[in-house]
């Protein structure tokens, strides 16, 4: 097959002609976040490659409406197709108290969660979870230090005792832990590494973090919509398709660590909010997100741009 015409359509030559290329999008190569210089690199080389380009899966609208701002392509180069997942998966780890009371334990939380619902402790721990690589734009240092900011001024009336674990590995998991021992936070953060059940980990939070610099759709807070968590983020591109702010959590400027903070002391000392919250994540129908549907469109989209000559 042959680049795509005008219109989006891929065009049919004879054999041996170039393949059909199509690019998976699954963040943005320049973003605000990064520097000038990397911006306009990498936007020119988008805009270089997109002239040969046949057709951009995005796993985001953002993502796609970001590219075509930036004049890397024609909106009929775009489909948007989500990252899948085991959303089962995750569902049925909300459902099992019995696991995610020994995740909590295993955490150092000083009494298992009791949920009335979806969300919503009655123990003695608010615990505070990320799950992502622990490397720069995920920003766990950004986590960190609006953590240590909202134990600093926790009400001392407060009788909830607040923790954190960040679960997954990573270049700079060094460093993250040496800064919250500078903290004065290491008591209170437990560094798990990599994890293959990120379910359950997830499944013990009671409310999910994402501190990124940049995203394309976060795939952990699908997970906590799985999970029926709420969720705490900075408002940079992608979140908004995922974590709505006052309904399912709350989302908060990039890069403000106050802010963040105060939205992490907000929701530990509110149970009630954080029921609320994580019922609303809970009832998000997230059909999209299955692998069995990123499957179905991705195979239905190949075999339309290159259609069976037999």
């Amino acid at each position: 097959a042959a680049p795509a015409a005008p219109g989006g359509r891929v065009q049919p030559t004879a054999a041996g002609a170039r393949p059909v290329i199509v690019h998976g999008l699954h963040g943005m190569s320049f973003t605000d976040t990064g520097s000038r210089a990397s911006f306009y690199l990498f936007r020119a080389l988008e805009r270089a490659a997109a002239r040969r380009t046949d057709h951009f899966v995005s796993v985001g609208y953002t993502i796609r409406d970001l590219m075509l701002a930036a004049r890397v392509g024609h909106p009929n180069q775009y489909r948007i197709i989500r990252s899948g997942m085991d959303i089962d998966r995750f569902r049925a780890a909300a459902t099992d108290a019995t696991r995610r009371t020994a995740t909590r334990r295993d955490l150092g939380c000083t009494a298992p969660v009791v949920h009335d619902g979806p969300q919503g402790s009655a123990g003695d721990t608010v615990l505070f979870v990320v799950v992502a690589r622990i490397e720069r734009r995920k920003g766990q240092h950004h986590f960190l230090q609006a953590f240590a900011r909202a134990l600093e001024s926790q009400p001392v009336s407060s009788h909830a005792e607040i923790r954190a674990a960040i679960v997954g590995e990573g270049a700079e998991r060094t460093a993250c832990e040496t800064l919250a021992r500078e903290l004065g936070i290491s008591d209170r953060v437990v560094f798990t590494g990599f994890r293959d059940n990120p379910q359950d980990y997830l499944a013990a939070a009671d409310v999910v973090c994402l501190s990124s610099e940049w995203e394309g759709v976060p795939q952990s807070l699908v997970q906590a919509a799985a999970v029926g968590r709420a969720a705490v983020a900075f408002d940079v591109p992608g979140i908004r398709e995922i974590l709505s702010d006052g309904r399912t959590g709350i989302v908060v400027p990039y890069p403000d660590i106050d802010a963040f903070a105060t939205a992490i002391q907000t929701l530990a000392a509110d149970p009630g909010l954080r029921a609320e919250y994580g019922a609303a994540a809970a009832s998000i129908n997230l059909d999209e997100f299955r692998l069995a549907t990123m499957v179905s469109q991705t195979e239905a989209l190949y075999r339309e741009l290159v259609p069976r000559t037999e």
